[in-house]
């Protein structure tokens, strides 16, 4: 089967391919226990979740903590209990928040009380939850799948820096500060984000401090396309055996020590960009 978002790479998670599936798993990871989906009348579109689990949607649905007659219930804390509204009307899907607490976006736009089109593959966040857009889910299957668990991570070397930035604050995210510190003589690498300590393998700082480079150097670039590092350039610059498969895990494990600390969405992907911080240099 093919990956419903991209239409190019075999899906691996659901029906996600693993980079798509990246894309918003970096938002907030979440169980499929904690997304109940209820279309007693249901349409062929759909919203796909971090793990590829495919939610189909009525004609008009709220996404929220509480629990609908029709709608999509997300159960964490960065979800309203009413936080936004997907419907169909006069041919087209459209996405509208409800006043939440930690806002609504729409790809990399802010959605706020004038509904918005969605284009069929749309990346959605409500509060630290991504999801996909699906217009058309004929012929592909419901199933629930659920994220393969974590992994140990080798260390190389590499040399040291530090570097510090500083993260936008938009409604669903706080302002912090990162800063990464030189690698120690045994090879322990820290990053210090909003002054939590966060312990990192050499590979992870190298990683970071990659990203973190590239953003600075492209500060005056436009914020939508500012920062990226393609694969092929990162394969080059990590002290990691040269292969996208090793990239795409050192990303996750990255994600996953900055979520543990309750950092999230600080890592963003993109088809045809390849990787960013999401972050604002302190000038």
């Amino acid at each position: 089967m093919i990956c419903a978002v991209c239409r190019q790479s075999p899906a691996e998670a659901g029906v996600l391919c693993q980079e798509c599936c990246d894309e918003i798993v970096g938002m907030r990871p979440i169980a499929s226990e904690q997304i109940i989906s209820v279309a007693p009348q249901p349409t062929d579109a759909a919203l796909v979740d971090g793990c590829g689990n495919l939610h189909r949607l009525a004609r008009d649905v709220v996404i929220g903590r509480e629990a609908t007659s029709s709608g999509v219930q997300v159960l964490d804390a960065s979800v309203s209990r009413r936080h936004a509204q997907i419907a169909y009307d006069a041919g087209k899907w459209t996405v509208v928040d409800l006043a939440s607490k930690n806002g609504t976006m729409l790809d990399d736009e802010t959605v706020r009380d004038v509904p918005r089109p969605i284009r069929d593959g749309a990346r959605i966040r409500v509060g630290f939850v991504g999801f996909y857009f699906i217009e058309c889910t004929a012929g592909m299957a419901a199933r629930r799948f659920e994220r393969a668990g974590s992994e140990t991570t080798p260390t190389p070397t590499i040399p040291s820096m530090s570097m510090t930035a500083e993260i936008p604050s938009p409604t669903w995210m706080p302002t912090m500060a990162v800063v990464l510190h030189e690698p120690t003589g045994g090879g322990g690498c820290v990053a210090d984000i909003d002054g939590k300590q966060i312990q990192l393998t050499t590979a992870q700082h190298e990683l970071m401090a990659v990203l973190l480079q590239r953003n600075i150097a492209e500060v005056e670039s436009d914020e939508h396309v500012r920062g990226f590092v393609p694969m092929s350039e990162l394969i080059s610059k990590i002290s990691l055996d040269s292969s996208e498969a090793n990239v795409r895990q050192l990303v996750r494990r990255v994600r996953r020590a900055l979520l543990r600390a309750g950092i999230p969405d600080l890592i963003e992907s993109r088809h045809g960009r390849g990787y960013r911080l999401r972050i604002k240099p302190r000038t």
